[in-house]
């Protein structure tokens, strides 16, 4: 017999798939630390990028198709089946033994994040309703702090025997946030939306453009902070823990998170994101240019504060914009801003290659600058559409 489709249940079962997916965006940076596992698995700084594209490339495609199939078969079969595929992923990459062998579970990672993150957030925002903003804030606090946990669970001096037991372990949580929400009773069967060739005609509305702009160079700051942050750590300082750097910064990103609302009370929404894009811009540069470690964790504490509000801020003016095509507008503004995740990893390492670690952050650096930029370009053509002596909230 199934649980009834109460929000708290509901919300457990949101809650448990948002971690695990939390657990997958930071276990490439994570497992990146580990040199034992990185060199018996062959990975230089060309395949590290190689494996970024390939999971980046994978939500960008997956991301669309998940959430065109949570119309189809509701958000609960879809969570479920994002976490089995994760499960699938996490057993296949326990056996992996050539960096090449890597690829297929980063293929079927990203499937199943893609799945978990388009399910969850529409099933909260159906669940929800107007109270959506803040328990979709509250719901991406507990994937931060998923993202955080990871350089804990493979936390030591591992080799790859204790990686793949470290990633059973995984594998068995997977399971059991598979099983969570088909456990209670549905809660979202029908279509909720516009199909995927309505949403893709908001393409033609330049403001979603300017939106999507910002998202795909702030995910790609994200993709290059949690993808690099451990290997910038033991090749600049050779020695030192990789996995407590990242583990830093995952921290800074939670907290960035769980002060979002408060920060919306007292600011702007386009004047939060200039801020935290500014700031994130001169935390990078503190980190290439950090001479010792204890500075370096400093700026990457800094850096994971300042990225963790942009996200879902500009997400929510999105969602401010387009109040009636609410899921069409951000499933589209997701799948799309994928694209930095592919990018700014590719140039960071190309970069790296010809330059060395500390010159390869100017990537990430500028494309914060640019997300500054791009920002202040929004806000001054809001501000030219507003009536004169109209309140400037600019939220």
């Amino acid at each position: 017999m199934r649980l009834a489709a109460t929000p708290r249940h509901l919300f457990a079962a949101a809650v448990a798939g948002q971690f695990l997916f939390g657990i997958v965006l930071a276990l490439p940076g994570t497992l990146f630390g580990l040199p034992a596992w990185t060199a018996a698995l062959g990975f230089d700084v060309a395949a590290q990028a190689r494996l970024l594209v390939v999971f980046f490339a994978g939500q960008f495609v997956c991301t669309a198709l998940a959430g065109t199939l949570v119309d189809r078969v509701g958000c609960q079969r879809v969570l479920a089946a994002g976490s089995l595929l994760i499960g699938i992923a996490m057993v296949l990459l326990a056996g992996a033994s050539t960096a090449d062998g890597a690829n297929l579970p980063a293929v079927l990672l990203a499937a199943g994040g893609a799945s978990i993150n388009a399910s969850s957030n529409t099933l909260i925002s159906v669940v929800y309703g107007e109270r959506r903003g803040a328990m979709l804030s509250l719901m991406a606090t507990f994937g931060a702090s998923g993202a955080l946990a990871t350089p804990g669970i493979f936390a030591g001096d591992l080799d790859p025997s204790g990686v793949a037991l470290r990633l059973w372990a995984v594998a068995l949580g997977a399971l059991v946030a598979a099983i969570a929400p088909l456990a209670i009773a549905p809660a979202h069967e029908h279509v909720s939306g516009p199909s995927l060739a309505g949403a893709i005609s908001l393409l033609k509305q330049r403001p979603l453009l300017g939106l999507i702009g910002l998202l795909v160079l702030d995910f790609g700051d994200e993709a290059v902070m949690a993808g690099w942050t451990a290997a910038f750590t033991i090749a600049v300082f050779p020695g030192s823990s990789g996995g407590l750097i990242v583990g830093l910064y995952w921290g800074g990103l939670c907290l960035g998170r769980v002060l979002t609302p408060l920060l919306l009370a007292r600011a702007p929404k386009l004047v939060l994101v200039l801020v935290a894009s500014l700031t994130t811009a001169t935390a990078i540069v503190a980190m290439a240019c950090a001479p010792t470690t204890t500075v370096l964790a400093i700026a990457v504490v800094i850096a994971g504060l300042a990225v963790g509000p942009m996200a879902p801020t500009i997400v929510s003016v999105a969602g401010d914009r387009y109040p009636r095509q609410m899921g069409a507008a951000i499933g589209l503004l997701l799948s799309i801003a994928q694209v930095g995740g592919m990018v700014l990893p590719w140039l960071t390492g190309r970069a790296t290659i010809a330059y060395g670690y500390r010159a390869g952050l100017v990537v990430p650096a500028l494309a914060a600058l640019g997300i500054a930029c791009g920002t202040a370009l929004v806000w001054h053509s809001r501000a030219r559409r507003l009536p004169l002596g109209a309140e400037v909230s600019l939220r």
